[in-house]
């Protein structure tokens, strides 16, 4: 089990792996964020860069969090 933050992020129309297996991590992952961009696939971080880059500065917030450097 891993304890730390984690990022899951799909592309709702990835055609090459899909969005609902990851999910199934989640049990692995217990302060994991689990995400779904619609009108994005394979590509999300180009697809969505706003919302994507918006939930990796969250996760890194935690991130930073966890290791005492938030300021």
């Amino acid at each position: 089990m891993y304890r730390k933050p984690a990022l899951i992020v799909c592309g709702g129309q990835d055609a090459s792996t899909g969005f609902a297996e990851p999910y199934g991590l989640l049990a692995h992952y217990p302060r994991a964020s689990y995400a779904v961009l619609d009108r994005a696939g394979h590509n999300l971080q180009f697809e969505q860069p706003v919302l994507f880059e918006a939930l990796l500065e969250e996760w890194l917030d935690r991130v930073m969090e966890g290791s005492g450097a938030a300021g």
